[in-house]
């Protein structure tokens, strides 16, 4: 008793001195010899909160609780420390464990606002909206002028169709709240007509009306992601101010073009292809080229990708045409500077540019870093333009590769002058229509020849686009119908690409994943096509003891449609199997797949980069080859790979061979060295590099 005592009275000096760790030395030394003393077990906490240790604080306090179940001071101690342990694990993606002890935080004291807030703001996925609005209405209960927390209420009010309560809190606030550049998009998604008129109003009145209402517009694009902009453009046409202004084209795309990211049904999705495309002859009827010439001009009231339409699962490639051709003549109207390349060109070596907005790191630019190396030629000069504001490190790589590297503005009118003056024989475009800033510099003639790369496989529908590159492996018989462009074919991977270095392995409870067999479904939501839900069905329904792993974004409202779309197709039972998981850095990514038994692919929308993340993780991959290019890269690796036998013929069959593949030990894993090999093949930059050589043949 004498010498645990005297190591407490060590533990209080330390501590005192602010020798935190010596304290924790000291504290735990007389915990051996005493370990209900209550003195060194808060010294033990309080010591390990000094030095940031969550998991050493929620110890000490859980056993100081635990013996004091009703000291109300020490209950809060370990909410807190409970939530702090929570932010370090969500911090390092480990959110299933973050928001179990955010959720006993809570339960320890109901009034821990932080707790209340990561768990609604964190977790998105795993609380749904119901449950978020509870939290955040604590959180305000306290906090009123919580800015962040207000912001979030209001969209989930949004998500869960509560416009009256939302519009009732939107009108507490100030117009000068309502007009900052960071509430638009949300205000203008939940206002009726007199805020809309009240926001319109303030922003003529302070005379920005140019500036700040034309930024407003701009923001209609990015709904499309969240909820159906149409509601959007109604309060604003109603409104008696923008009445007196001619629509935008910015209104009129949103007005007609845009879509939803996530269906409830196969028929939901007929519905919004009938509205875009009734939408589509609404826009080229409306913007010909004499109300073309009566806008300001400049391109990034262009700014828009009809990106969503090619998860869809139907041919685009009329829409894609359609909306190509009005693009391109919109483009040239606006810039008829710009509508044809320079007449005479410069002389000099064969000039050869490449153009992306995702010269970072990311999934489109680690896939074509490899070209910038592949076209550096001593007899070439090879310019890449990175299409800004986003750089990194690998930016700076990707630089120090290149012979030369422009950085470019986020002004488009700016970047097509740059990129016209830099006279160019062939430019390419990696993955056109990812980026909404790049589909009007390609609509013009910016260089000689123009091809663009499946990093967003689809058409893109615009006359001068001249060439489609892609996989011949990936592609079915007869492909050359879904594009416009002529499509040009290389082999293997069509690309060499650096894999990630092979995941660490981490148990399923240190990922906070459940036992039994675990599938993955790695794709984002808006990849998840109602035809999937049947296939999932069959497997959940054969087995019993299987879960789905679903990743889900930011996106409430698309986790929620999803989710009931498949309780509605499973039943509560079945979809009480599928795990939501938010999505994590790619790092965590790959341990949990490795860490699951299969990997399911989806329909019409297969892996790519998920695949090969897979396929360096050692997951099983089940597939069947869908009717277009980006349905199809999975089943062409796993072919390539030796793995035929994991590529089913029809989505039917695809089911079944799910169930036969989990958990089984005959389920085909490449080598490592196998898959290596094949990432790194040279042979897709050689026929890259021959191609080119065709295209600028002759030019001197």
């Amino acid at each position: 008793m004498m010498a645990a005592q005297k190591l407490v009275s060590l533990a209080q000096s330390a501590y005192g001195q602010g020798n935190y760790a010596e304290a924790i030395t000291q504290a735990r030394a007389a915990l051996k010899l005493q370990p209900l003393d209550q003195t060194a077990l808060a010294l033990l906490a309080n010591s390990a909160m000094q030095l940031q240790d969550g998991a050493l604080a929620v110890q000490a306090l859980s056993r100081l609780h635990a013996l004091r179940p009703q000291d109300t001071a020490i209950a809060r101690s370990l909410s807190r420390a409970l939530n702090r342990r929570g932010h370090q694990s969500a911090d390092v993606d480990d959110i299933v464990p973050a928001v179990a002890d955010w959720r006993a935080a809570l339960e320890l004291w109901p009034d821990n606002v932080d707790a209340a807030f990561n768990l609604a703001s964190r977790a998105a996925g795993l609380v749904d909206d119901t449950e978020a609005i509870v939290l955040l209405r604590r959180v305000l209960q306290q906090h009123p002028d919580d800015l962040p927390a207000l912001r979030l209420l209001l969209t989930c009010l949004r998500d869960v169709g509560d416009l009256e309560a939302a519009r009732g809190l939107l009108r507490q606030q100030p117009d000068s709240q309502l007009c900052s550049s960071g509430w638009r998009a949300l205000s203008l998604s939940i206002a009726d007509q007199s805020l809309a008129e009240q926001y319109m109003a303030h922003a003529h009145g302070a005379g920005e009306w140019t500036a700040s209402a034309q930024s407003a517009l701009a923001t209609l694009a990015t709904l499309q992601r969240d909820i159906d902009a149409k509601a959007v453009v109604t309060v604003l046409n109603q409104s008696q101010i923008i009445g007196q202004h001619s629509p935008t084209l910015r209104i009129a795309l949103a007005d007609c073009l845009s879509l939803p990211a996530v269906h409830a049904s196969t028929e939901s999705i007929s519905s919004a292809r009938l509205r875009f495309e009734q939408g589509l002859s609404r826009l080229t009827a409306t913007f010909d080229a004499q109300r073309l010439r009566q806008c300001a001009p400049g391109l990034a009231q262009l700014n828009w990708s009809n990106f969503l339409l090619a998860y869809q699962g139907e041919d685009d490639r009329d829409l894609q045409s359609r909306y190509g051709d009005w693009l391109h003549m919109a483009a040239g109207s606006l810039r008829p500077d710009l509508a044809e390349p320079p007449a005479r060109r410069r002389p000099g070596p064969p000039r050869i540019g490449l153009l992306s907005g995702h010269w970072y790191r990311s999934t489109a630019g680690s896939y074509f870093a490899s070209w910038i190396d592949a076209l550096n030629r001593d007899d070439w000069d090879t310019q890449v333009f990175a299409l800004g504001p986003r750089f990194d490190a690998y930016t700076d790589q990707l630089a120090a590769r290149s012979q030369k590297f422009f950085r470019l503005d986020d002004d488009i009118d700016a970047a097509a002058d740059h990129v016209c003056a830099a006279d160019l024989d062939l430019l390419i475009y990696p993955e056109l229509g990812m980026d909404t800033r790049l589909l009007p510099l390609a609509a013009l003639r910016l260089a000689r020849q123009q091809w663009m790369a499946w990093g967003h496989p689809v058409s893109s529908g615009l006359p001068r686009m001249d060439a489609f590159l892609s996989c011949a492996a990936m592609e079915p018989e007869g492909a050359d119908v879904h594009y416009r462009e002529r499509l040009l074919r290389l082999p293997g991977l069509g690309t060499r690409y650096d894999l990630p270095e092979a995941p660490s392995l981490r148990s399923r409870a240190e990922l906070g994943l459940p036992g039994g067999a675990l599938v993955v479904v790695p794709q984002s939501l808006f990849k998840v096509h109602p035809d999937n839900d049947t296939i999932v069905h069959k497997l959940l329904d054969a087995r019993a003891d299987a879960h789905l792993l679903l990743f889900c974004g930011e996106s409430r409202l698309e986790a929620r449609i999803v989710r009931e779309r498949l309780e509605r197709r499973l039943g509560k039972r079945l979809a009480g199997n599928i795990l939501w998981h938010p999505m994590v850095s790619r790092e965590r990514f790959l341990q949990i797949l490795a860490s699951a038994d299969l990997m399911l692919d989806s329909l019409h929308w297969s892996g790519g980069n998920t695949t090969l993340d897979a396929l360096r993780a050692g997951l099983p991959i089940v597939t069947t080859p869908s009717r277009f290019m980006r349905g199809r890269q999975s089943a062409a690796m796993l072919q390539a790979l030796g793995c035929a036998s994991s590529v089913a013929t029809d989505p039917a069959a695809l089911a079944a061979l799910a169930v036969e593949r989990l958990g089984s030990e005959a389920a085909p894993r490449p080598r490592a060295d196998e898959v290596e090999a094949y990432a790194m093949d040279d042979a897709p930059l050689r026929a890259l590099v021959a191609l080119a050589q065709q295209a600028v043949a002759g030019v001197v």
